[in-house]
């Protein structure tokens, strides 16, 4: 998809490079724009024709294309600088019910993970009725955010999907920024004391 907002500092965080219609199939150890395509073969496009299934933009990354997928890209970055990851992603309706994305982010030596999960069975509303449904109309898309301070001058983000099979996450808007309030010293409190008692009493 297409990224809004702040700047990105990640390249082609929306897969709208390296698309095609309806998907172009990447294999490691290929590139995806500026993602290094680290293991097997990634999907990326629009996929449906019929269907505005996308997050935004005109693209999205499938991780799995027939078998377990990963991708990275390096960054350039501040010591001692926090930074925020984000990204939106949803569980392929043609793999497993419980699908996840792992992620990797190594700076300085140091690394930092994190997991998010989806389910594929999403609730549907069809003739008045709700119910469990897995088709790529229905895509119920989830954002994740995850926050980590650089160790050095560049970091490495890594997403991977857990599963190795054909049908698992995909992925678009892809960001990293500076979150909001970042790099506040720690004694900065919204809710200090002084603060309550005067504003918050009755």
């Amino acid at each position: 998809g297409k990224a809004q907002g702040q700047n990105n500092l990640l390249s082609n965080g929306g897969f709208e490079e390296g698309s095609g219609s309806p998907y172009a199939s990447v294999s490691s150890p290929q590139k995806v724009g500026a993602w290094d395509v680290l293991l097997g073969r990634v999907d990326v496009g629009r996929f449906s024709s019929r269907y505005d299934i996308v997050k935004e933009g005109q693209s999205l990354l499938h991780l799995c294309s027939n078998g377990k997928g990963s991708i990275s890209q390096e960054v350039d970055t501040m010591v001692g600088t926090e930074y925020q990851l984000s990204f939106s992603y949803a569980a392929s309706p043609e793999g497993a019910r419980n699908q996840r994305v792992d992620v990797e982010i190594t700076s300085g030596g140091s690394t930092t993970t994190s997991v998010a999960r989806a389910s594929s069975r999403y609730r549907c509303t069809t003739s008045s009725r709700s119910h469990d449904c897995w088709y790529w109309r229905y895509l119920a898309w989830k954002t994740h955010r995850f926050r980590f301070r650089a160790q050095a001058s560049t970091a490495t983000i890594q997403l991977s999907s857990f599963e190795n099979q054909n049908g698992c996450m995909v992925l678009d808007g892809v960001w990293l920024t500076l979150p909001p309030f970042h790099n506040l010293p720690e004694s900065y409190n919204f809710f200090e004391d002084s603060f309550a008692s005067n504003c918050w009493k009755e």
